[in-house]
C-alpha cells in the first residue's frame, strides 16, 4: 500500500528526446499565413488608394468640364445680349436718320416731338453701347 505522500507527489517528466518537427511545422505555417495576410492587406490598401485616386481624377475632370461648359454658356449669353443692344442701337439710329431725312429747316416744328423722342432713344442706346464697348469706343462722347 502506498502512503499518502507517494500518491500526491507531482511527477514532472522532462522530454529531452528528439526535435518536435510537427510543432515547428505548425509554427512555420502560422508565420507564413501571417505574412501572407499582412501582404494581402497592404496590396488591398494600395489598390484602394489607386481606385480613390482614379475616382478623384475623374471627379475633378468632370467638374472642370462642367465649369468650362458653364463659362461658354455665359459667354454665349453675354454675346447674345450684346448683339441685342447693338441691334437696338442701330434701329434707333436708323429711326433718327429716317425722321431727319424729310426734315425741313424752314419748318422746324413739323414732327419735332417725334424727332426729339427718337433722338433721345438713340442717345440712350449710345449710352448702353458705351457700357458694353471696349477701348476707345467706351470713351466716345456724344455731341
Amino acid at each position: 500500500m502506498a502512503t499518502m505522500l507517494e500518491v500526491s507527489s507531482p511527477v514532472v517528466q522532462v522530454v529531452t528526446g528528439a526535435t518536435d518537427w510537427p510543432a515547428i511545422a505548425a509554427a512555420g505555417a502560422t508565420v507564413v499565413v501571417a505574412v501572407a495576410g499582412i501582404w494581402g492587406t497592404a496590396w488591398q490598401a494600395r489598390k484602394g488608394r489607386e481606385a480613390a485616386h482614379q475616382d478623384l481624377a475623374r471627379s475633378l475632370d468632370a467638374a472642370a468640364d462642367n465649369l468650362a461648359t458653364s463659362i461658354q454658356a455665359e459667354r454665349g449669353a453675354e454675346r447674345a445680349e450684346k448683339c441685342l443692344i447693338y441691334a437696338r442701337s442701330l434701329a434707333r439710329l436708323t429711326d433718327v436718320e429716317v425722321a431727319n431725312s424729310g426734315y425741313d429747316p424752314a419748318q422746324p416744328a413739323l414732327g419735332s416731338k417725334d424727332r426729339s423722342g427718337k433722338l433721345d432713344a438713340a442717345l440712350d442706346s449710345v449710352g448702353e453701347l458705351q457700357l458694353i464697348a471696349l477701348g476707345k469706343l467706351a470713351t466716345w462722347q456724344a455731341v
